[in-house]
């Protein structure tokens, strides 16, 4: 295990490129570790307000962040914004967001396809759209906070009580992941498509507190096809404190980050015991 920055509150990885926001005295600014160089992201200005970052390839197949800088959990947010990790200068994306719909929340990019989530007390339009060439759909009718990661063909989402598969493209397919076979008690923290799997972390709660933080993994088809799901490593056996609810994974490390302002490490997946 490697620390990366203890001052890390967010992080993703794809392609050898890793990206987090670090909050120095409440000020958040986006870092990069590229070739095992660390520096700032240039040209996207320090916020106070944390960041919902995911890393995706553009149409020129370029490393990108997409983030919405929200004031709090449920508070006011702006963007979402696009940054090449590379060459830096944030933008913002232009998405159709019907009337009575908030900012979205949480947004991931690949290639020519958006995928964010949208809130919408006054209509029928919560849940997770991806956008493409101006148009948009509605793809899974989730409610409430969800996290998406977008891939080349496929959709994955997860909300506290379940994780979700879909295609954006090719033949229509739509699969619940998690639960049915997991115990009561598991809440769903993070969720990613990285060297062809669907990865996720659950949290275990115990009746009489305490508990794991488990990352799961299957293969995923093109089709939503789903082979055996494996609770594969055991991160609170791992290191005996507790880890949050957020991790990026690129080829055989995890990147992940812990609870209590102790920043993000990277652990090779071979180190993690298995459950």
């Amino acid at each position: 295990m490697r620390t990366l920055d203890a001052k890390a509150e967010d992080v993703d990885a794809l392609h050898g490129v890793v990206v987090w926001h670090r909050n120095r005295g409440g000020r958040r600014m986006l870092m990069r570790r590229i070739a095992g160089r660390t520096s700032r992201v240039p040209g996207v200005p320090s916020s106070h307000a944390p960041i919902n970052l995911d890393l995706g390839i553009d149409r020129h197949g370029r490393v990108v962040a997409t983030y919405v800088r929200c004031r709090s959990l449920g508070g006011r947010c702006s963007g979402p914004f696009v940054v090449d990790v590379r060459r830096g200068g944030e933008r913002r994306l232009r998405l159709p967001v019907p009337r009575g719909c908030s900012t979205p929340k949480v947004s991931s990019m690949w290639r020519t396809r958006v995928a964010y989530t949208l809130i919408c007390p006054h209509n029928d339009h919560d849940g997770v759209h991806v956008a493409r060439a101006g148009t948009a759909r509605r793809v899974l009718p989730l409610t409430g906070g969800v996290e998406v990661d977008l891939g080349p063909r496929l959709l994955l989402a997860n909300s506290q009580d379940s994780v979700w598969i879909a295609s954006v493209a090719g033949r229509p397919c739509r699969r619940r992941l998690a639960p049915p076979d997991d115990p009561p008690g598991v809440a769903y923290r993070d969720a990613h498509l990285a060297s062809g799997r669907a990865w996720w972390l659950h949290e275990v709660v115990e009746d009489f507190g305490g508990g794991d933080v488990l990352l799961a993994g299957a293969a995923i088809g093109t089709d939503c096809v789903v082979a055996a799901i494996e609770r594969l490593r055991d991160l609170g056996g791992f290191i005996f404190e507790p880890w949050s609810e957020d991790f990026g994974l690129d080829g055989k490390t995890l990147y992940v980050v812990r609870e209590f302002g102790t920043g993000a490490v990277s652990v090779p997946l071979a180190e993690l015991p298995q459950r």
